[in-house]
Order: structure tokens, then sequence, then C-alpha cells
């Protein structure tokens, strides 16, 4: 019967095992083969390299415009056209237009102020008695007057008001307005009638006005509508347009999206700021989002997510007219973008004085209410600055209009960090702490922020008195200890003059520390080729159970940053943290200054893929890349121990958190061993059983065999092997065969 066949051979492989297990005994399997494969980056994904189409928004002011050479402003008061001169212009210059007046002959035409409409790629004012029109292109603007109408016929007139920097010089065609970064022609203007009938006309330059007059010949004998129409282009001196720098990246689950933001560089007091999102094969969905092309400079963007309203958040330093403040902007997982609103600025929301250096962190919960976090700097007064921090709704709007103060000791506190996500309970923040007195050093200070926004559990993380600043901090990982740990990394040096290496240290919830790791000295690992070198800017995230740690380093021989990106798992046997061990070290990126994100960060769903964001500086391009996957095919390996012919295969992910599935196939009475590598042979030990088990300490288990592998990085390295048998074969007292033995390694 197959339940007492069963029970015979459970006991039978569980006595061979255990015997086996003499020190005594011979045994001649050779040494498994470490089936994890090669680690690797992935060939990364592509962000967009340019634009294929004219961008919009509605923003501050009226309506806003992007081409590939310019970028305008369609307000009310006035159109502003700003060039795109290059990043290594020093400032924006553009040029302010605004209607002054419109003539018939002698008669004065009666326009109003009103607000921009657009419609497609143009947007036209309807003033009344003439339409101005501008028709947007990427290379150009093409500004018209139309006339429905004529009080009289006479010689059309339109004056236009311009203000600008730029020194304006009469050309073949019209207008220059240039120096020495570029140049913005205003040129072919031409005079249109119902029937086609075409003028070309001059354009007149008089005491900072722009005067463009069809004749009246021309307009006595003129079908309506009239229409007046020049062209402006840009042209830098530079040759280069924009370059694109600093990213930043977060991420969403089930279905699993990736964000990353960025920096164009539109002139060197100009930052704008972009957005795409993609799905977790790196593929681009909804396209290019634009967080912010204004003429305000945003710098530093960050962003993370909301599982509940299935968007995340991107928050920026913003800085104009000598103000800087905090914003942000909501994208969803579609790539569409809500309207800008303010966070923390002077004179509009929060207190009083400039706002700087944000960060936030997002919520993996699925439940309605949940929030972002996000903390700032706050300049109180001079020469003393302080964190706070303010939690933000998914649809854009403030929990309180005021912040809440995290750290105002006498001593400048800068430089906030919050953990990519609050795991469903809390964030950890992280700070710099400067001494404005003896020993006039920097610490790393850190405290827990709860979904309410209440900060407890202050620590200090690292306060010697070397300088240690620039932190950064993971979302919360359950590595098997009595309490999950946030993961604290950092820049640390003995003096600024000295050389910079990261540093980490996991600290939990209730505020007690492990001690502190030199991640630098332990990934050199004595090599002074690497040993003697500045690493800095430390980022961190956690997929649950072991923690991936970038930053960029400075490669000497070649004079140039880089970024680098490890692995760290830290075990934790019974509860007691153990010492931090890499799996994987010193993997180079394409760039430097790299942020990081888990793809399942903070959402207890353990999942090795983390996406890498940062910019080269060679090509001045952003780049993004998907992190702590293997090569494929490589998750198993084989010992030769079938008795028979019965095969075996197997599939899935050995890493923490993955599945992996072994079967054979099933007669009826079929079955796996499931333990460690061995090499057991069955003669004399099972009656008629010239065998060969391939399994250690191994215990009977079902077909498949269908195991998740433990979320603890404890047991990352542990090889396992799993050997079938089956009935109806004859090789093993007469009735069964048994299979080859997988052999994988938890990673």
């Amino acid at each position: 019967m197959p339940t007492i066949a069963s029970t015979v051979l459970s006991a039978c492989f569980v006595a061979a095992s255990v015997f086996a297990q003499d020190p005594s005994l011979p045994a001649s399997r050779p040494a498994s083969v470490d089936p994890r494969g090669v680690p690797s980056l992935s060939a990364g994904f592509e962000l967009p390299a340019g634009q294929d189409r004219v961008l919009y928004d509605a923003h501050e002011g009226g309506v806003w415009a992007l081409g590939a050479t310019w970028k305008a402003r369609f307000g009310a008061d006035a159109v502003e056209y700003i060039p795109c001169f290059g990043s290594r212009a020093p400032r924006n210059f553009p040029i302010r237009m605004s209607l002054r007046s419109a003539r018939v002959g002698d008669d004065v035409l009666a326009t109003a102020a009103v607000d921009a409409v657009r419609d497609g790629d143009s947007v036209r004012f309807d003033r009344g008695a003439l339409v101005e029109r501008y028709d947007l292109s990427l290379d150009e603007v093409e500004q018209s007057f139309t006339f429905a109408t004529l009080p009289a016929r006479g010689a059309v007139e339109v004056a236009l008001t311009v203000g600008t920097e730029l020194v304006a010089s009469p050309i073949a065609d019209g207008l220059r307005f240039a120096n020495e970064h570029g140049h913005v022609d205003y040129v072919k203007a031409v005079a249109i009638d119902g029937a086609g009938r075409r003028l070309e006309l001059p354009i007149g330059w008089r005491d900072g006005a722009i005067s463009l007059t069809i004749p009246a010949e021309f307009v006595a004998a003129a079908q309506l509508p009239l229409v007046l129409d020049p062209v402006l282009t840009t042209v830098s001196a530079f040759g280069s347009i924009a370059n694109q720098s600093y990213a930043d990246v977060a991420t969403l689950q089930d279905p699993d999206r990736l964000l990353v933001t960025w920096l164009r560089t539109y002139s060197a007091g100009d930052e704008d700021c972009y957005a795409c999102v993609y799905d977790n094969a790196g593929a681009p969905v909804g396209g290019i989002a634009t967080i912010d092309f204004t003429s305000a400079n945003w710098y530093l963007p960050r962003a993370a997510s909301n599982q509940s309203a299935r968007n995340f958040l991107i928050v920026g330093q913003i800085a104009a007219g000598g103000n800087v403040w905090v914003g942000g902007r909501t994208v969803t997982d579609a790539g569409a973008t809500a309207a800008y609103f303010d966070i923390e600025r002077s004179g509009v929301v929060g207190m009083a004085g400039a706002t700087s250096t944000p960060t936030v962190g997002g919520d993996p919960s699925s439940a309605a209410g949940s929030n972002y976090c996000v903390a700032f700097t706050k300049s109180v007064s001079a020469g003393n600055a302080d964190i706070y921090l303010k939690l933000v709704r998914p649809n854009s709007t403030l929990v309180s209009a005021m912040p809440t103060l995290v750290a105002n000791d006498v001593a400048n506190e800068t430089w906030p960090a919050l953990s990519e996500s609050n795991g469903g309970s809390a964030w950890m923040l992280v700070w710099n702490y400067r001494w404005l007195s003896s020993p006039f050093d920097t610490d790393v200070r850190s405290a827990l922020v709860t979904t309410a926004g209440a900060v407890t559990n202050y620590l200090t993380v690292a306060g010697s008195f070397d300088m240690e600043d620039l932190p950064s901090v993971s979302s919360v990982a359950d590595i098997g200890a009595a309490q999950p740990r946030y993961m604290v990394v950092w820049t640390g040096r003995p003096d600024i003059a000295s050389q910079a290496d990261i540093y980490c240290r996991l600290r939990t919830a209730a505020g007690t520390a492990d001690p502190i790791f030199n991640v630098s000295a332990a990934s050199a690992g004595g090599n002074p080729t690497f040993s003697v070198r500045d690493q800095s800017v430390p980022r961190v995230d956690t997929d649950g159970s072991r923690f991936v740690v970038a930053y960029e380093e400075f490669e000497t021989f070649a004079a140039q940053w880089t970024g680098i990106v490890e692995t760290i798992a830290v075990p934790s046997p019974g509860g007691v943290p153990g010492t931090p061990r890499f799996e994987e070290t010193r993997v180079v990126m394409p760039g430097r200054t790299p942020n990081v994100a888990a793809f399942r960060s903070g959402s207890q769903q353990p999942n090795p893929r983390y996406v890498l964001a940062g910019w080269n500086p060679v090509t001045t391009q952003p780049f993004a890349l998907i992190y702590g996957g293997y090569t494929a095919g490589a998750q198993f390996s084989t010992y030769a121990s079938q008795c028979g012919s019965l095969p075996i295969t197997a599939t899935g992910d050995s890493v923490v958190g993955g599945t992996v599935t072994i079967a054979v196939p099933n007669t009826g009475l079929s079955g796996t061993i499931f333990g460690y590598p061995g090499y057991i042979p069955l003669a004399g030990l099972l009656p008629n059983c010239n065998c060969v088990l391939g399994v250690n300490s191994g215990i009977l288990s079902p077909n498949p065999l269908v195991w998740t592998v433990p979320s603890n990085a404890a047991f990352v390295g542990t090889v396992l092997s799993v050997q079938g048998y089956s009935a109806g074969g004859t090789s093993c007292m007469t009735i069964l065969d048994l299979s080859n033995t997988v052999d994988f390694t938890i990673r």
C-alpha cells in the first residue's frame, strides 16, 4: 500500500541520512558547484534623451511651454521668451514682450489684458480688436496678430514693448537680440490677407519697442481676416543645449512601477526637473512628466511613493527672486502629473525663513489615509539652521500648514534624510549635527517619525570627534533579530582635509544601535588601490533582509568620481546581530552620485531587485539601472546521482523571500528528499539498492517540493540539495528509481 511504502521509505532515507553524519564514514562526492551565477547590473533602461514635441504646463503666471531651444511663459501681463543658451550660460536672458498698442490709420484699437488659452500647439490671447497668437514648434515660435474686422481702412501698426538684457541690432530680415552666450532672431515678418496675398515687412526698433506696419495700400485691397506674422528662433553660442544630471528613484508595488526624476540645467541659475515612470522591466509608462521647467531653479529632487494612492511625490529645493523654499508635485503610476504645490514657503505657507535640502519618505500600505513625510532644513535666523517636517497627503494637500520641529539644539542641524518607506509603521530620519563650539565637528543624529508625524526615540548614530556627515537611511529590514533594524550610512573622516570613508550602523526603532562598521575598509580588503580613495555621498535601502549601499568614489588615476554599489547582509543567528558581510563588492556604475531604492522597499515583500539612478559627468546625462539579480539560467546545479531513468526539474529563484519548485514525474508514489549536499551509498543500508543518496540530514518532502526561502540574511550562502524518488522503477528495492540531486545556494 502507498501509505505503508511511504512510511518505510521515510524511515530508510532518514536513517541513512543520519547515519551518514558519522565523520568516520568516508564521503567521495565532489564539492558542490556554486550555482548562484554571476551577480551583475542590468543593461539599464533608457531615460528620455530629448524632446520629440513641445511640452506644456500650467504654473504660476500662466501657460508654460518648452521647446528644444526655448521655453516661454504666456501670461496676462506679458509673454516671456527664454532662450536656451546652454548649461554654461551664467543665468537666463529672457525677452519680455507685451502689446503696447494697435492702430488702424488714426484709430487706436481697444485691446484687453486677458489670460492665455492653449489649443494644441497654439496659445492665443483674444484681445477683442485682434487675436494675438503663438504657434509653437521645437525650434521656433511663430507670433501672429489676426484682425477679423477693421474699423476703417488704413495702415495697420502693432507696437510691442520689449524688456531684455540682450542687445538689439538690425539684421537682414529683422532684429537680433544677442550677447556672448547666444542670440534670438525676431524675423520674417509678413502680412497675409484672407485671399492668400502676402507682403514681406520690415521690423522696426526704437526706444525699447518693436514696431510692425502693414502699408495702407495693402490694407485697402486686403480681404479679411488680415494677419501680421513674425517668427522667433534661438541660437546658442556653445552648440550644446542643456546638460542633464542628478537623478533620484522611487518604487511602487503590485504591479511594480519605477519612477526616475532628474534635473536639466537650462542655465547656471535655472535647473528644470523631469520624471519618467517605468514598469519592472524598464519600459517607459506615459512618457516624460514635466515637474518644473519655469524660470525658478529646482534643486535636489527627491522621490517616494504611496501605495494606497498609486502615486509618487517629488519634492525639491526651489529658488527664485532671492527666496528659497520647498515645493512638490505628484505623479501617478501612469506618468500623469498633478498641480504643483508649496510645501514650506516663507510668506505663503509655514514659517518665515529660507527652506532647503528636502527629503521625502513614502508609505507601502494599501490602506486609505496614509501620507508622505517631508523633512527639510529651516534657516530660522543667521547661523541657525534646524530640522522640521510635515506630513503631506497624496492628493497634494498638507496635513498641517505649520511644520513640526525635529531638532533645534544650539548647533546647526542640516541635510536631513528619510527612509524611502515607513514600512507601514515609522520612518527613520537622520541628519547632520554641526557643533558651533569645540570640537567644531559634525555628528550624525537620528529619530523615529511615526505615521502620525510624532518624533520619538532620538539617538546619536555617530558622535566621535571625526567629521561625520551626509547621512542616508534605509527602510526597515527584518533580519531575524529581536527588533527590525534600519541601516544608517554616512561619510566619515578625521577632519575636512583627510580621506573620506563610508560607514554604516544598524539602529532599531526603539533607539538601540549595533557597532559602527567601516564599509570602505571592509570593501577594500586591504587592497591599497582602493583603501586610499575618497568615498562620499552614500545612499542605502533594503529588500527586507539585505542592504544595498551606493556611493561615489574618487578614482585618482582617472581624476574623476564614479559610482560604486555593494550588497551587505547582516546575519543575526538566535536574534543576536552579527557582523555585516558583503555578498557583492565594488560593482562600478557608469556615473556618479547614485541613489537607490528597493523594488519592494518597506513592503515586507522580499525581492532582491533594486533600482539605481545617477548621472554621468562625461555624457552629462542621467542613468538608471536594475540591480540585485543574477545572470539567467544559473540558479541550480546538478550532482550526478541518478539511479534508473527518473528525471528531475528545478525552477524558481533561490533568493531570500523567493520560491523554488523541484519535481520528478508523479507515478502515484513519488516524493523528494530535502537537506544538505551529501554522499551516502545505499548499498547495505537498503535491500537490493545499489544507489547513492545525494542529500545529507534530509527530510522526506512532497513532490513537487515548493519551498519559500526564509526572509533571513543568516541563511544567505547556505547550499541545499533535493533528490527525487518514484515508484515504478527497479533500481532500489526492485521498486524505486532515484533522480539526480539538485543543488542551490540561498542568495
